[in-house]
Parts: structure tokens; C-alpha cells; sequence
């Protein structure tokens, strides 16, 4: 079972901000991998990286995201991608899941 992280970030995530800050932290937390994606303002759904982890994770994995806004913000969206990740056997973790 491994861990993966997934971030959306701006173009120029401010320095210091939570997209800026989630690599290393990700890494910190055992990630063995994080795949990013751009954040644009037609992207409303994740991009190829996130179709790339979906390749790559198997049952078991768990996909540690900064917070939910960073995997979506359509709310019917992310219950669709958050329901396909857990038919594939993986759990989603926020960064506050695992602080709490």
C-alpha cells in the first residue's frame, strides 16, 4: 500500500500559500509520489496528472490532497471523483484529516 498526494495549483502559487507549502509537506508524509495538476479557470475538472494517479494507484493506496477545493470545486464533480476513487479500494485524506 503506498500514499500519493494530489494538488491543483495556480500558475504562480503565492510563495508560502498551502499549494506552495503541499509538495514537501506531502513528501513529509510519507507520499511517495505527488502529481499536480494547473488550476485555470476552464478547469473544472483534474487534469492528465490526475488521470495519471488514477493509473498508478491500486487497492489499499490512500491520496492525500491539500483540502477538497484542490481536487474540484464542483460539488457534484468531487462526489464523483472522490466515489471513482473509492470504487478503485483508495482512500482520499486531507492534510487536516491527518492533523486531527
Amino acid at each position: 500500500m503506498a500514499t500519493y498526494g494530489y494538488t491543483r495549483y495556480s500558475q504562480s502559487p503565492m510563495p508560502g500559500s498551502p499549494s506552495d507549502r503541499f509538495p514537501n509537506e506531502a513528501k513529509r508524509r510519507g507520499c511517495v509520489e505527488v502529481f499536480y495538476d494547473e488550476d485555470t479557470p476552464s478547469s473544472a475538472m483534474p487534469g492528465p496528472e490526475f488521470k495519471r494517479l488514477i493509473d498508478r494507484v491500486q487497492r489499499g493506496d490512500k491520496v492525500l490532497i491539500p483540502g477538497y477545493d484542490r481536487l474540484t470545486r464542483d460539488k457534484d464533480r468531487m462526489a464523483f471523483l472522490l466515489q471513482s476513487l473509492e470504487d478503485l479500494g483508495v482512500e482520499v485524506l486531507t492534510l487536516a484529516d491527518i492533523e486531527s
